[in-house]
């Protein structure tokens, strides 16, 4: 009688976790999608990591998707000119913003604008 109710134990817990959802299943279409360039799925996947994030704030699986998304949006904010690129002269450092006038990774576009 024991194995038994062991057993149908076993079996609901077993059913219960494999009814939940993996957090992966619930944003992975959407951020992919916007990685893609359909920005609507991506702000529902960053959306729904956020509310995640909300209720928990050490999930694991919706920090690391945040991350991803962070890192997809900085790397789309790279590839945008910045204005100060545009220009030849040598005035362009002054229009520098502050932060970027001592950084290293500014220094070679500085060096491009002073030699054109």
């Amino acid at each position: 009688m024991r194995l038994i109710v062991v057993l149908v134990l076993a079996l609901s817990t077993s059913v219960a976790v494999l009814a939940q959802q993996r957090f992966d299943f619930k944003v992975r279409e959407d951020m992919f999608a916007g990685m893609d360039g359909d920005t609507a799925a991506f702000d529902r996947a960053m959306k729904l990591i956020d509310d995640t994030l909300a209720t928990d704030p050490n999930h694991a699986e919706a920090l690391v998707w945040r991350g991803d998304g962070r890192l997809f949006l900085a790397g789309q904010a790279f590839q945008r000119p910045w204005p100060w690129r545009r220009t030849t002269s040598r005035s362009a450092y002054r229009e520098l913003p502050v932060f970027c006038r001592s950084r290293a990774a500014c220094g070679r576009s500085i060096a491009q604008n002073r030699t054109a």
